[in-house]
């Protein structure tokens, strides 16, 4: 199972100062593998290498004409997708899961508690998934 130590985290916004905050805050709290893009070119190919979980900003979701939820979760089903966006529209939020995500967290005052909430209920999802694993080889 992975640890906090080797989760390979991919942050994609399009603003750098927003990404550098976020990265801080995990690498803080113990996540050593963070990235972070802000710019479209070739974006697919660069977070579609090997990310465990991908915080996404909710403008960064369309690149190059195509949409890089639904092609990284082809590619990888078992990515974590976190949408980041200040859109609070109920269609989008929804939109977002049917998509796949795995949580949506608004930007404002609270989103580095709602990082640190969703990580540690990915890290718990994690956790179960292994231990299954576990009894279903015993």
């Amino acid at each position: 199972m992975k640890t906090k130590e080797t989760l390979n985290i991919v942050i994609v916004d399009n603003d750098p100062l927003t990404g550098k905050i976020y990265s801080e805050h995990m690498n803080k709290m113990g996540y050593e593998q963070v990235s972070v893009l802000t710019t479209h070119p070739d974006c697919i190919n660069q977070v579609c290498g090997n990310a465990d979980i991908i915080f996404l900003e909710q403008q960064m979701m369309i690149c190059a004409g195509r949409d890089i939820m639904k092609e990284y979760k082809f590619r990888n089903p078992n990515a974590y997708i976190v949408i980041i966006s200040a859109q609070t529209n109920l269609r989008m939020v929804v939109a977002a899961f049917r998509e796949g995500a795995f949580d949506y967290i608004i930007k404002g005052e609270k989103d580095l508690e709602m990082i640190r909430i969703v990580l540690r209920e990915i890290h718990l999802s994690l956790v179960i998934a292994s231990e299954k694993k576990s009894l279903n080889e015993a």
